[in-house]
């Protein structure tokens, strides 16, 4: 009666109708025998499968049916080698990972469509990682070719839910390696194509830089052998310009993951160093040292610029990353950097203050300066808008 309940009213706006497939999904996913389990999930697919094959030239509904099928595999919770799961692992990659593979072949440029199929994916390899498996190369193969022709973000982030699930995997490894490889070299030249215009596309800024941070912590080797790396690494003094909160969020996420590791590479033989993550740290060292003293000096001028109040909350974390980092180094950056600020900001003797505590002082002093030399810059700002707009006025 229920099934019968989820195909009569399908004809309802979806969102109306996504609460019963929620509902119907739901009771089903509790079945407990395996007959009847495997039968209503049958009967719930069935007609989104009839409604693809006749609707595949319709975007907002593929969009509709994909969905539906998404909400329907979320409800869906099996035990690894039950009879379940592998009736879950058959429907999916006999059923949904085609059907993802049509819609993509379909509609590559439609950014709704990819990200629908993208969300079903995602679901349906967190369903049944152990079963899904087999189509992991035949995944990776869709996403770089799809991705080469249409730069849409959905892409990089599905590359990042198969490091979540396979990275332990030394059978898929080569897969990611060739995977991050290959989208990140296509993800690297759009960013150095839009450096002028990158807040045009931040979700694809987002995702880079998410995937990147992604494999970093569940494939750390993958990112550190990768070609694409060191000119990764050497945006850093363009991305932190980025003001959108998403994308500043995950860019500034990545910086503080790479400085991290490499301020555990000081604690090296002490109690309680994490000597995986410091060796990492080692590794990465000698890039990153290459391109800090751009990024400290890039800080400073978008402070000097007044960042948004986002970014102004995030910053004193980067700088303490870059600190603990670089403990040696980073006064004499610091005292090159602040050249960028505004004269009339503070005199010699206020900087020389705000540097001792950007130095030596603890968290909370770091952001207090910071969040000092924010509202210092933007004083000027507005003296300096409003004398422009005096200097018009008499004019006239």
């Amino acid at each position: 009666q229920l099934t019968q309940l989820y195909v009569s009213t399908i004809a309802l706006p979806i969102r109306m109708h996504l609460f019963i497939v929620d509902g119907v999904g739901c009771v089903v996913a509790s079945l407990g025998q395996d007959d009847a389990f495997r039968s209503g999930l049958e009967q719930l697919v069935t007609p989104m499968m009839t409604g693809l094959s006749s609707e595949v030239e319709k975007p907002a509904v593929l969009c509709e049916i994909l969905d539906r099928l998404t909400t329907i595999i979320r409800q869906i919770h099996v035990r690894d080698g039950s009879t379940k799961a592998a009736d879950v692992g058959r429907l999916i990659s006999s059923t949904f990972w085609p059907v993802i593979r049509q819609c993509l072949g379909h509609h590559p440029s439609d950014p709704k469509v990819v990200e629908k199929s993208c969300r079903l994916l995602k679901h349906s390899m967190r369903c049944v990682p152990d079963m899904f498996k087999p189509n992991v190369p035949d995944v990776a193969r869709t996403l770089v070719t799809a991705f080469s022709q249409y730069q849409h973000s959905s892409y990089l982030y599905s590359a990042e839910i198969l490091a979540n699930s396979y990275a332990s995997d030394p059978e898929i490894v080569p897969v990611l390696t060739e995977l991050f490889n290959q989208l990140s070299s296509i993800g690297l030249q759009c960013l150095i194509n839009a450096k002028d215009k990158l807040e045009e596309i931040t979700e694809l800024v987002e995702d880079f830089y998410g995937m990147f941070d992604r494999y970093l912590r569940y494939a750390p080797m993958i990112v550190l052998n990768a070609p694409t790396l060191p000119p990764t690494l050497q945006l850093w003094h363009v991305m932190i310009f980025v003001q959108q909160k998403d994308a500043s969020e995950a860019i500034i996420a990545f910086m503080e993951s790479v400085l991290g590791h490499i301020a555990e590479s000081h604690k090296t033989g002490r109690r309680f160093a994490d000597e995986q993550k410091a060796q990492l740290g080692q590794a990465l060292r000698p890039h990153v040292l290459q391109v800090t003293p751009g990024l400290v000096e890039a800080i400073f001028k978008l402070i000097a610029q007044v960042p948004t109040r986002y970014v102004q909350e995030s910053l004193p974390s980067v700088l303490d990353g870059i600190r603990s980092a670089f403990p040696q180094e980073f006064p004499s950056w610091l005292e090159a950097s602040m050249a960028h600020l505004p004269p009339s900001v503070g005199s010699k003797i206020e900087l020389q203050k705000f540097g001792e505590q950007l130095i030596r002082g603890d968290d909370s002093q770091v952001y207090e300066a910071i969040q000092d030399l924010c509202y210092r810059c933007e004083q000027v700002a507005l003296r300096s808008r409003g004398q422009q707009d005096s200097g018009g006025r008499k004019k006239k």
